[in-house]
């Protein structure tokens, strides 16, 4: 886990792989589009699944924040009953609890 790092130095990237491991531990099935150039614009970076739950994610670091087509999605994903998310790396404890089933 990257949890040793500093909480200003996270990447996208760090965050994601943080999530995909954490999500790999607990049995998620777990899909990120690795080249989103040809998908819909604005689709969230991560789907996981298991037993009766979905969480769509969206993650951000350094405060940025999502894009109005990334909000269209998770708006989307809320309404048939997904469980959606915006992470970033302050929200470590959350994601870990989350995927873990911990009621927040």
């Amino acid at each position: 886990m990257k949890a040793a790092k500093a909480i200003g130095e996270w990447t996208e990237k760090d965050l994601l792989g943080h999530v995909r491991e954490l999500a790999d531990a607990m049995g998620w099935h777990y899909y990120h589009t690795h080249d989103s150039r040809r998908s819909p614009e604005g689709y969230p970076d991560v789907v996981m699944v298991r037993d009766d739950r979905q969480v769509v994610a969206e993650l951000k670091v350094r405060k940025r924040k999502p894009t109005a087509a990334q909000n269209m999605w998770l708006d989307a994903y809320r309404q048939v009953g997904a469980e959606v998310y915006l992470w970033t790396e302050d929200d470590l404890q959350e994601i870990a609890d989350t995927l873990a089933g911990k009621v927040l």
